[in-house]
């Protein structure tokens, strides 16, 4: 709180009589001009009670009964709306005494220091609250402080909100007086004669200029400085928690430290349609979201650091917190030029994925934002420590913040020239060249990420070099780049990797020295100004590095497998160079060119795999024999269940291309489940019926001569290839109606409107065998059969042979 000091009523008086002033010094008896508020208290008022370290002073003489009256009304004339006064600006001392002579000399002799304001006021004894003489000295530092040479200007001398609001809050004072304040730092009245109106008028300096100048006192108290500092890191905090965490984006649920999957993940999109996953998106639309989500931060910062609604952003900041969003703004205007560049991604082939592809994309790139604004933020953060250092900031104003600002501006300018869009598809590229598309959903949440994202890394070096005092090395960039591609892809032997958990902030950074900050900008601004060539540089280091740990980690881990599976590994690596390998979230991914073929635990089981259908001109190439299968199913309420089966996984070839299917073994019996699961993973829907029991296998079926079945299929067969469907079933349907409803085709796959449909049926040749699938029809949905048994022809049609096999018997327009 505020300290009022007093006089504690005694009968002993010290001092002596000179120039008609009682109880001073002796020191008084030689003039000397230029005294400190110290020094007039030891020369003329002796017998007061020494001040203490305070906003608020009061030394009065013995007989004066000034003290006791403010400290009953102390809260009238100098709180000025302010909770704490330790928060002023300014720090005021009043000095009391019935001696009028007295007063006058020491108003002529003082000199404020620093940041204080000085009152002298005659107190009549029988009137405690009024004067017949008084005076005002302001420091010169305040008056240099507030005066316009300053970069961060304040027109004090003329500005007339501060007549108006001088005027409103103290009317005895004439503008005259006001302007003599202002201008000379003094004002010295006879008939200005209450101690209340001279209180008024330092309450005004100490806490009201606030008002017009908002946190000036930011400049002026130490307390206050700190305070701001505090402030700012939490500007930078509130900034850094708009990121989206992991599970805004990514679907798939991480697996807890125990290799579980994470029961409790709940996948909650920012954008989300009531369509399938491969609908399209209209980018430019959900771009609006993330400018939605700048414009509230751009609010909050402004709120924060109280800048007026009528400031223009385009124009030059007039006080101390105006410079500070000033600067935010450029940041900000970074990433609304960086928003506005998304459409330009709408072409890229991993957004063929579909909406949660969209929706990583843009969740990527306001992360990334995030990032680049905290960062640039924390360097404006960095600029306000390093002037407000010590004692001399007005001077650090004038001597380094105009090389500050420059260094900032030009950093920002070197930022702007950085292409977005062209980092995002160079990432792209090097995501293809390390085979990393296989997760669609990450490499589209990395692709929009990486350029926020390698720019905060950027900063977030220089300001640890600023810091420690360390050397700026770029393999530290690229180490910190891959760990975040290792964590957002989830790639390493740990189970629980996921997005990296540490939490990165930018308010904690330390400015030692002014010289300090200005070195370490300029290294900053060095680096950048390279531009796109060093930061590609970068870009290719990490990918890298990143593709060298990749085929180191998969090395190690299929060393430890059962030898069936080390053998078939590098058979179909070393003869199809394309075939790659990868451990993500403790699982050997083994894909080729996108598609992830399989998935192996360190057991050798395999959790997922993908098979091919209707491989036309594929040959045989190997195959594993009897592998163990666990498959996680999920019910129609959602409980997710571990299914065990035991297959043999046959290897196609087609030029340099493979596919993996599940061999046909005639007679062999597996589960609908299983084989529905194998066309889920090959983008298609459910087939087969899984329900009820009776009707939810599937038998590798031979059809031989004679056998009959029905296909619906166009009219006009060169609409589908020129040859029938790959499905038959025993039943011959009546009309669309029964094609939708008994046997589940829907229109993506025989649309009516592309041409007319016909169910023909058909019958084996003599001598001819046809390999099949044979199981029930189930709803696509539900998986209830719907009554009609069907096959699944193995081997595709071709349209020279095709008729050698089968022979059309009959046929009927659908309608």
């Amino acid at each position: 709180m505020t300290q009022i000091l007093y006089k504690q009523k005694s009968s002993m008086r010290r001092g002596e009589t000179i120039r008609g002033m009682n109880f001073v010094s002796p020191l008084v008896e030689y003039k000397f001009y230029n005294q400190t508020s110290q020094q007039i208290y030891k020369k003329y008022f002796v017998d007061a009670n020494p001040p203490l370290e305070g906003t608020f002073n009061i030394i009065s003489d013995v007989a004066s009964d000034v003290s006791d009256e403010i400290k009953k009304t102390v809260k009238d004339f100098y709180y000025y709306n302010k909770i704490e006064p330790q928060y002023f600006a300014f720090t005021v001392v009043m000095f009391s005494s019935t001696e009028a002579t007295k007063l006058k000399e020491c108003f002529e002799v003082s000199e404020p220091s620093d940041n204080e304001i000085l009152i002298f006021v005659e107190d009549n004894k029988n009137d405690s609250a009024s004067g017949t003489y008084g005076a005002i000295r302001i420091s010169p530092k305040i008056i240099a402080t507030l005066g316009s040479q300053n970069r961060l200007a304040y027109d004090v001398k003329d500005n007339k909100n501060i007549y108006d609001e001088l005027k409103k809050i103290v009317p005895e004072l004439t503008n005259d007086q006001i302007k003599s304040l202002l201008h000379n730092g003094y004002i010295e009245d006879t008939r200005i004669n209450t101690i209340k109106t001279w209180l008024k008028i330092a309450s005004f300096f100490s806490s009201g200029i606030d008002a017009i100048f908002p946190g000036l006192g930011i400049l002026t108290n130490n307390m206050v400085r700190k305070a701001t500092s505090d402030s700012l890191a939490k500007v930078i905090e509130k900034i850094e928690e708009a990121r989206l965490e992991e599970y805004r984006w990514q679907p798939k649920a991480p697996k807890t430290e125990n290799g579980e999957i994470d029961k409790n993940y709940n996948y909650q999109p920012l954008i989300s349609v009531d369509e399938k996953d491969n609908a399209t998106v209209n980018i430019a639309q959900f771009s609006s979201l993330l400018q939605k989500k700048l414009d509230e931060q751009d609010a909050f910062v402004k709120a924060k650091l109280k800048i007026s609604q009528k400031f223009d952003e385009k124009g030059e900041p007039n006080n101390l917190l105006e410079f500070l969003y000033h600067n935010y703004f450029k940041a900000y205007k970074v990433a609304k030029s960086t928003i506005s560049q998304i459409q330009e991604l709408s072409d890229i082939e991993i957004l063929k994925y579909g909406v949660k592809a969209y929706n990583a994309l843009l969740c990527g790139v306001w992360n990334g934002l995030v990032d680049a604004v905290s960062g640039l933020f924390a360097m404006v953060k960095m600029i306000y420590d390093g002037i407000t250092l010590g004692k001399d900031f007005v001077q650090n104003i004038d001597k380094y913040l105009p090389t500050l600002l420059e260094q900032f501006d030009e950093a920002i300018q070197a930022i702007e020239k950085l292409n977005f869009t062209e980092i995002a598809k160079y990432i792209y590229e090097k995501l293809k060249d390390i085979n990393l598309t296989f997760n669609p959903i990450a490499c589209a949440y990395f692709i929009g990420y990486a350029y926020g994202f390698v720019i905060s890394l950027i900063i977030e070096i220089i300001l640890t070099v600023v810091a420690t005092g360390a050397t700026l090395t770029i393999p530290v960039i690229v180490e910190k780049l891959s760990e975040a591609l290792f964590g957002i892809f989830r790639l390493g032997f740990s189970a629980a990797k996921g997005v990296a958990k540490t939490i990165r902030s930018f308010s904690r950074f330390v400015v030692k020295s002014i010289e300090d900050l200005i070195k370490g900008f300029q290294e900053l601004l060095n680096f950048l100004k390279k531009g796109w060539s060093d930061i590609k540089q970068i870009i290719d280091d990490t990918f890298k590095d990143v593709a060298k740990i990749l085929d180191e980690q998969a090395n190690v881990f299929i060393k430890k497998l059962p030898s069936n599976f080390g053998k078939f590994v590098d058979l179909l690596t070393k003869n199809f160079p394309q075939v790659q390998r990868r451990i993500v979230n403790g699982l050997l991914v083994i894909e080729f060119k996108g598609n992830i073929l399989a998935r192996i635990n360190a057991k050798g089981i395999i959790v997922e795999i993908k098979y091919f259908r209707e491989l036309k001109d594929y040959v045989y190439f190997t195959e594993l024999k009897n592998v163990k299968i666990e498959l996680e199913v999920v019910d129609d309420l959602g409980k997710t269940t571990v299914k065990k089966y035991e297959d043999t996984v046959e290897v196609m070839k087609k030029g340099d291309d493979i596919a993996f299917r599940a061999k046909f073994e005639e007679g062999k019996v597996r589960d609908g489940e299983y084989i529905n699961y194998t066309f889920e993973k090959s983008g298609n829907y459910n087939p087969f019926s899984i329900k009820p029991t009776s009707k939810s296998k599937v038998i590798d079926k031979v059809l031989k001569e004679g056998d009959e079945f029905y296909i619906v299929e166009f009219k006009d067969r060169t609409l589908q290839r020129a040859v029938p469907g790959s499905w038959a079933s025993d039943y011959k349907v009546k009309n669309i109606k029964e094609l939708r409803e008994k046997l589940q085709v829907i229109k993506e796959f025989k649309d009516e409107a592309r041409g007319e449909l016909v169910v023909r049926k058909y019958k084996v040749k003599i001598g001819k065998e046809l390999s099949s699938r044979e199981g029930y029809v189930g709803h696509l949905e539900s998986g209830v059969s719907t009554g009609p048994k069907q096959w699944e022809f193995i081997e595709a049609w071709e349209e020279k042979t095709f008729k050698s096999f089968i022979e059309e018997i009959d046929s009927k327009i659908l309608k």
